[in-house]
């Protein structure tokens, strides 16, 4: 009896691979949870897939069909009611491997009473059988059925549930996929960083004492740029498993490189295009990509959306809290995010903290209301700054005028050094990129295929730490993301914390001389004000740009010249105050923020009444509504690869194709569905719609000697 064809095995077979993978998983996590969980988890690893013995899916396995048969009922339900009933499970256990069984699969197939019944008395005709070529003791439990039958889980323990559910999740995976459940388990993140440190002549310094002092502790930490947080997190993780988070893909790859150049073999990259990553860098990338989805590595570079969407308890959400709640979880710059999302992270912390799991909140800048918020929902998380005056990195100029009117002046920093000029929009960047067409400059945005950033991204890099001077163009993509250091910064304002992230791309770790001034602020014809930074509300007839966050940032600003490290700070803590932000016309600042924890305080309340799919909470995370616009000059060329993709049978054939066709595409937000209007793509034509593909007749794409603009709408 067939439990999968990829590869061929039998349910006998698969069940005691699962079962071993439990016993495996006890070793490794027996300081970490109470024996009898492994008991109850060996129990539903044994039974899990038992229903699998039903004629219709056995008929369906060895024909090949995808889709259900006709009167047939997913093999989970009818597993969850062929427990022995002498097993020596209490009431509550028994509730507890009955609902995990039925719902190890996060499926959208309702319970149907009738249906279950008339399958289960198929099986029991066939029992002798079934036992003989399954080796499992089994029987009909209807007592069982009528607890399916309920509308919610009565479970008192409900904690141990979700671990006992999404360890048995993981573990089935894992024997399914061939691998180990944890890979790397022996390896010390801690010791291999020390030994990085020690060998390249890095000494522990302060920040990185606080937390080895502190780490078997919640930690939230303020620290300045260039002052080793990321070292400090890698050593926090002492002996623990981790997970390391961060906003953004490309800082996610930076991370993994430098844990890779530590020699930290047990390190996974999760993010939505990380299997392209790795198949660049990695010679056996295919089983790196499978263990870090599989969450089995000993350290786990992460975006949050891939592993902080628990907290909306999407369908499945188990296997991810259940890992975190014997894991260091590190939540890196939470200052990036929307309000909305902090929300979401902070109770994402709130539930990791009250389940057994740790976490390290480290960033630049920590608006008050998040610090506040944190705090009060976990009292004893441990706080501490770790700012330093005693280099002057940034001396600053306010700019009564637009940008676009710094030509001259950018021009001529441009021959003493290296110029970064940030803009808060592309229409603006290209604005200003085609001012200076007979100038040696460059330009990075969103704005270009995947195969032209990337090409962008390595230059910029290549300028940054080479000995050239001249102009890079930019926009807020290179905040956070790049480590670049550059002579001038010239930048359009945005709100503080956006702005302090874009000083940290010039002087990251030097002191300024003389009385040179190497940041241009300017003030006036603010591209994506209301938009970008801040938002439209309506006022009658009329949508009004609400600005209130720049606005408030530029009347802190014109106070100060040099700017110390410490001002930074105290800027922040007083503009994202309760009382600050209440000042806000629409309040949607804070509207965003404790209206989202109240849904999700809501939601936590009653964890499986309104559970969505696991899609669904990807896209809420990511708060993207993305299209991929195809440029007019690869549109032949992109339907040629489409009707490629047609005609080829493999997988890897058509990963491939896929890769070639994301690679010459252009990933851009798409706001044709709200009120942003400024911001809307009009005029857009699908081209595929399983690609999310389009393109925008009329439009323009240059990538060449001459013209490195990019898209223009």
């Amino acid at each position: 009896m067939l439990a999968k064809t990829k590869p061929i095995k039998t349910i006998k077979k698969h069940s005691l691979e699962v079962v071993e993978e439990a016993e495996n998983l006890s070793l490794i996590l027996q300081n970490h949870f109470d024996r009898r969980l492994f008991e109850l988890l060996k129990i539903a690893a044994m039974y899990h897939d038992i229903g699998k013995a039903s004629k219709k899916f056995q008929i369906r396995i060895y024909n090949n069909i995808r889709r259900m048969l006709e009167g047939e009922v997913p093999h989970n339900y009818l597993s969850s009611c062929m427990l022995r009933s002498d097993l020596g499970l209490s009431a509550e256990e028994e509730l507890m491997v009955v609902f995990a069984i039925a719902y190890h699969h996060s499926s959208s197939h309702e319970f149907d009473l009738k249906l279950t019944l008339n399958n289960l008395k198929e099986i029991e005709k066939e029992k002798e059988y079934i036992r003989e070529k399954m080796g499992i003791d089994f029987e009909i439990r209807k007592d069982c059925i009528k607890k399916l039958n309920k509308n919610s889980l009565n479970i008192q323990n409900l904690d141990q549930y979700i671990i006992l559910k999404g360890l048995l999740q993981r573990i089935d995976y894992a024997a399914s996929a061939e691998l180990n459940v944890e890979t790397g388990w022996k390896e010390s993140i801690n010791q291999k960083t020390t030994e990085y440190m020690q060998n390249n002549g890095l000494k522990i310094n302060d920040l990185q004492n606080f937390v080895l002092n502190n780490k078997d502790k919640n930690i939230m930490v303020i620290g300045q740029t260039g002052v080793g947080k990321t070292e400090s997190a890698l050593l926090w993780a002492g002996e623990d498993k981790m997970f390391f988070t961060l906003p953004i893909r490309v800082s996610s790859n930076a991370i993994y490189d430098r844990a890779k150049k530590m020699q930290i073999n047990s390190t996974g990259l999760v993010h939505s295009t990380s299997l392209d990553y790795l198949e660049e860098y990695e010679v056996n990338f295919q089983k790196i990509y499978q263990e870090s989805r599989l969450l089995s590595k000993k350290l786990t570079i992460s975006t949050i959306d891939q592993i902080m969407k628990f907290p909306m308890f999407y369908l499945g959400f188990e296997r991810e809290l259940a890992t975190l709640t014997y894991s260091k979880v590190v939540v890196d710059e939470i200052q990036s995010y929307d309000p909305d999302i902090v929300a979401l992270l902070i109770k994402g912390l709130e539930i990791i903290n009250k389940m057994g799991g740790k976490f390290y909140v480290m960033t630049a800048t920590l608006p008050t209301i998040y610090k506040n918020e944190i705090t009060n929902r976990i009292p004893d998380v441990v706080f501490d700054e770790f700012i330093y005056d005693n280099k002057l990195r940034h001396r600053i100029n306010m700019n009564d005028s637009s940008i676009l009117y710094a030509v001259d002046e950018i021009k001529k920093a441009s021959s003493k050094g290296k110029v970064l000029v940030i803009v808060n929009t592309v229409k603006r960047a290209i604005e200003i990129y085609n001012k200076f067409k007979e100038t040696n400059v460059n330009i990075l945005h969103a704005y270009f295929t995947r195969e032209h950033r990337s090409e962008l991204e390595r230059q910029i890099i290549d300028f940054s730490n080479s000995g050239d001077k001249g102009i890079w163009i930019t926009t807020q993509i290179v905040e956070a993301s790049l480590d670049i250091d550059f002579d001038f910064l010239f930048t359009e304002v945005a709100p503080l914390d956006t702005l302090f992230q874009r000083l940290g791309r010039c002087y990251r770790n030097r002191s300024v001389k003389d009385e040179k001034i190497n940041v241009h602020v300017f003030v006036k014809d603010i591209s994506g004000y209301g938009t970008v930074y801040g938002n439209l509300y309506k006022e009658g007839k009329h949508f009004v740009k609400d600005g209130f966050l720049i606005d408030q940032s530029i009347k802190m600003l014109q106070k100060y010249r040099d700017l110390k490290e410490s001002d930074k700070v105290k800027m922040i803590n007083k503009l994202y105050t309760k009382e600050m932000l209440e000042r806000q016309k629409n309040k949607i600042y804070l509207t965003q923020f404790y209206e989202t924890l109240k849904w999700l305080d809501d939601m936590h309340s009653n964890i499986y009444k309104n559970t969505m799919p696991k899609a669904e909470a990807q896209k809420r995370l990511r708060k993207l509504n993305t299209i991929n616009i195809v440029p007019e000059c690869y549109l032949t060329q992109i339907q040629n690869l489409l009707q490629q993709l047609q005609d080829v049978s493999t997988e890897q054939e058509k990963r491939k194709i896929k890769k070639m066709i994301d690679m010459r595409t252009v990933n851009v937000q798409d706001y044709s569905t709200d009120t942003r209007g400024d911001r809307r793509i009009r005029g857009k034509e699908k081209i595929n719609e399983k690609l999310n593909l389009y393109r925008i007749p009329g439009s323009s794409y240059n990538y060449n000697d001459k013209d490195k603009s990019g898209l223009i709408l």
